[in-house]
């Protein structure tokens, strides 16, 4: 176990601050803070994974419904081409559960970090995330609809 303060603290204050209630659970990859409302997005999930023991935090965007399997082949390679030269975050697809999500992490390693620092890391993801769903929301809606995953991303990042 890190001898750091958990990450845990400052993250349910981020939370508090923007009224977003939540649940939380321990899994095997650390403590999983599941936002039940207050986003104000109907389309998406939220959820914050504390991993004290690697001193890690993950925000996690999650599309509210899983995708349907005849679509997830394309999804797949939406998802991939989307996350391709993505310097901070990425889209992950899980092909047997259908959940696609956007990730952004970081790990502090051994530094000793504040809670006023790792809440202003929480409003920098949550920036990230909001980014990121929102600019390929088009591709997803398009990928759903039937259209191959490579093309839609181009549609949103030209060619």
């Amino acid at each position: 176990m890190s001898s750091q303060p958990s990450l845990a603290a400052p993250a349910r204050e981020w939370l508090e601050d923007r009224a977003w209630t939540w649940d939380e659970d321990e899994d095997a990859d650390g403590l999983v803070l599941a936002v039940i409302s207050g986003t104000g997005d109907d389309d998406w999930r939220w959820y914050i994974q504390v991993r004290d023991e690697h001193h890690q935090l993950a925000l996690f965007t999650i599309l509210a419904s899983p995708v349907p399997l005849d679509r997830r082949p394309e999804m797949s390679q939406m998802v991939v081409t989307a996350s391709f030269g993505l310097t901070v975050g990425s889209f992950e697809l899980d092909l047997d559960e259908g959940q696609l999500r956007f990730r952004t992490s970081i790990g502090f390693g051994g530094a000793e970090v504040s809670n006023a620092q790792v809440r202003s890391l929480l409003d920098e993801m949550e920036r990230t995330n909001r980014a990121m769903v929102k600019g390929y929301w088009p591709a997803i809606t398009a990928v759903l609809e039937g259209r191959p995953g490579v093309e839609a991303v181009r549609g949103v990042e030209g060619p």
